[in-house]
This record gives C-alpha cells, sequence and structure tokens, in this order.
C-alpha cells in the first residue's frame, strides 16, 4: 500500500484512502469542518475515520492499521513523528440537582471551596454516583488516578465510551462526569451547559498531536490534512517532532 500511494503522489493522481483514527466525539466536533475542506481540495482522496480510545490509535498507528492518529501521544513512539495540535483541559462536570442531593445545605460552601484549580480529588465525592470512560481513555484514567490519590472507591454509576449520552445523562443528574472542556461546549447546547457545575484539577490539562509513521511522510496527503487542520484553527504547519 505505500509504494502504490508512493506511486500515486509521484504520478499527481490524488487518488487513496486516508485512514484517520480519531477518539470517539473528538472526531465529530474537531475533525468535521477539516474534513470538508479537505474533501473540497483533494476530491479523490476517500476519508476513512477510525473511532476508538486513546490508547488503542496509537497500537492500531504501529501496526499500520492506520495512517494518522489525533490524539494525546505516549511518551515513547519509536518509528512515529508527531505534530502537536491544541491543548485541552479534562474537567469535572456534574449537575446543580446532583450536588443538592450530595450535599443539601453545604452545597455552596463545596462548591466554593472548590472554585480553584484542585490537586486532587476531595473526600466530600466519596458518595458521588461516577459516569466513567475506559481506563484507556484520557478522561478515563484522569478520574482513576484521582481516585486512587484521594483513596476514595468510587460509586460507578455508567461505563460508556460514548461522551455524548454521558454529558447527557450529566446534565440529568445520573452522576458526575470528566470530560474534556472544549468537546464538552461543542456537544451541550448553552441551556445544559448553565445546569453543569465544571470542577478544575491540574493534572487535566494535556496536549493532542497528530502521529504518523515516519516511513509513511511521503505520502502527502498526511501533511495535507494536518495542514488543513490548522488552518482550520488559523495556526501555521508546525514542523514534525523527531
Amino acid at each position: 500500500m505505500a509504494l502504490e500511494r508512493e506511486l500515486t503522489d509521484a504520478a499527481g493522481m490524488g487518488r487513496g484512502t486516508l485512514r484517520i483514527g480519531v477518539a470517539p466525539s473528538r472526531g465529530q466536533v474537531v475533525l468535521t469542518p477539516v474534513i470538508e475542506s479537505f474533501r473540497k481540495s483533494c476530491p479523490g482522496i476517500r476519508i476513512r475515520l477510525v473511532e476508538m480510545a486513546n490508547d488503542m490509535l496509537w497500537t492500531a498507528l504501529a501496526r499500520d492499521e492506520i495512517d494518522l492518529v489525533l490524539a494525546r501521544a505516549p511518551e515513547a513512539l519509536p518509528g512515529i513523528a508527531c505534530i502537536p495540535f491544541a491543548e485541552e483541559y479534562s474537567v469535572l462536570y456534574l449537575s446543580d440537582d446532583l450536588a443538592e442531593a450530595l450535599w443539601g445545605e453545604k452545597k455552596e460552601e463545596i462548591l466554593s471551596s472548590l472554585s480553584e484549580r484542585n490537586r486532587e480529588l476531595p473526600e466530600s465525592f466519596a458518595e458521588c454516583p461516577f459516569l466513567l470512560n475506559s481506563e484507556s481513555d484520557i478522561t478515563g484514567a484522569l478520574a482513576r488516578r484521582l481516585f486512587r490519590d484521594a483513596a476514595i472507591d468510587p460509586v460507578i454509576a455508567v461505563e460508556s465510551e460514548s461522551m455524548g449520552t454521558m454529558l447527557k445523562l450529566c446534565v440529568d443528574g445520573a452522576g458526575a462526569y470528566f470530560c474534556p472542556e472544549s468537546l464538552a461546549e461543542k456537544l451541550l447546547p448553552r441551556s445544559a451547559q448553565k445546569k453543569l457545575h465544571r470542577i478544575t484539577f491540574e493534572d487535566g490539562k494535556y496536549e493532542i498531536s497528530f502521529g504518523y509513521q515516519k516511513s509513511a511522510e511521503r505520502w502527502s496527503m498526511i501533511g495535507r490534512f494536518i495542514e488543513e487542520a490548522f488552518k482550520s484553527r488559523g495556526k501555521k504547519f508546525p514542523l514534525a517532532k523527531p
């Protein structure tokens, strides 16, 4: 397949399939406008989106099951080129109704104490039901790390990779939910956001990057797609990290 792409590039044919791996919901929020503009400039390239949890994406890339990844990059990536794309913040959302049910008259006092960026999850969440992504997901891993550090055995109400479903459950008061702030703001209407309290943590900040195999650099469509993504945010396309 790699040879076929190089020959296609050399002939200026601009045809083929670009396989892009991305976490569920991030593709909907981040990549939709990029795909639309890329398809206009490269109509002969078919996009195949592969949605899975963060860690699984990099494994699939290493196995040449996908061509391009947009996710949080692990530290050691032999043979993989990474281009930082954007910062995200995972925050904890809970509805006002759930806060009232948990803390009653102490609700305002507890929420006020959590208004700054927190180092750990407070004991006041020991009885709180949680909505969790899997541990291979960025926010799922953050949640479990905070549980361990606080020695909290969490009450897990629902586990799912569907961010849209989990946010709806969170708004309805079914549980507290760790979620990337930028994605929640895109997926939820303003009226629903007003029903939620947002709690931030020092460990919640992370970077998502484009990644691809260095051996695939000659296939120009990978670079063209990344460049289109940066244009969509008014940014200049930088060089890849070695």
